[in-house]
């Protein structure tokens, strides 16, 4: 039995993104903090919240941290390819928050998930699916500190090129839509216009 998905085909959400690279950090995440304390000697603290919308930090409660957060952003490049499909590049970032009453260790925990990040998502690059592979662009790390603690962040950036995003050539072919008749046009009863006079020169 056909349906609508059938002449309409794929239509690719960004959102599964940011759900393939969240389902891939919490199934892995574990392993990588291991490695992390064998080669450096430093037992990272567990992420404590997981999201994929980007609050105000200063808004989260002290037991949220270390926080991680997933963000899809805009496409950098849009390309039809071949046969209607377009591909389509989406930047996306994975953010750690760290606080920490002393600075140094605020941000060297920042630094060490950065670099468990980078391995989790590069090492399982296709995203628990394995229609995507994930690219790393670069990484910012941010720091605000206080009297009482400092809020270090890592923001890692990876590109994914994402196949067959829409098809132009699919879709109904039909003029309306199925189960809908055929209507007729709008019909204008009445028209207002009003008119000002001219000044005069």
């Amino acid at each position: 039995m056909s349906t609508p998905g059938d002449s309409i085909g794929a239509l690719f959400s960004p959102h599964l993104i940011e759900e393939g690279v969240l389902s891939t950090l919490q199934r892995w995440l574990p392993l990588y903090l291991d490695a992390v304390k064998d080669q450096h000697g430093v037992e990272l603290p567990e992420i404590a919240s997981w999201g994929l919308v980007d609050e105000e930090p200063d808004r989260w409660p002290e037991q949220a941290y270390p926080a991680l957060i997933v963000i899809a952003e805009r496409t950098q490049s849009v390309e039809n390819y071949a046969e209607g499909w377009y591909r389509a590049t989406w930047p996306f970032q994975v953010v750690v928050y760290i606080q920490h009453p002393q600075r140094v260790w605020a941000r060297k925990i920042a630094q060490l998930y950065g670099a468990v990040i980078r391995g989790a998502i590069l090492q399982r690059k296709s995203l628990s699916d394995g229609g995507r592979d994930a690219e790393w662009t670069g990484e910012q790390l941010p720091f605000e500190a206080e009297q009482s603690r400092t809020l270090a962040a890592s923001f890692n950036n990876f590109t994914i090129e994402q196949d067959e995003v829409v098809n132009w050539q699919a879709g109904p072919k039909d003029e309306l839509p199925p189960n809908e008749p055929p209507g007729e046009g709008p019909e204008v009863k009445e028209t207002a216009v009003e008119v000002e006079p001219l000044e005069a020169q």
